[in-house]
């Protein structure tokens, strides 16, 4: 006896597939930015020779927390 797999997906699976991602990448974004502004934060706690010591400058730590850098 020869089967075929179904290989439609379920109705509205698409749909819902779209919508997740969408909200998954919002998270991903938030939680990226989070992250940028505590690097920037905890370089700017550090002194400007502890700075120069990891190859960062004062100017540097605007691009860390835009995510440019």
């Amino acid at each position: 006896m020869n089967t075929t797999a179904n290989t439609t997906a379920p109705f509205g699976a698409i749909t819902v597939h779209r919508i997740v991602s969408v909200f998954d990448e919002i998270r991903v974004r938030f939680a990226t930015q989070i992250a940028a502004r505590r690097t920037a934060a905890e370089l700017r706690a550090l002194s400007p020779r502890q700075l120069e010591d990891i190859g960062v400058l004062p100017m540097d730590i605007e691009l860390f927390e835009s995510g440019r850098f």
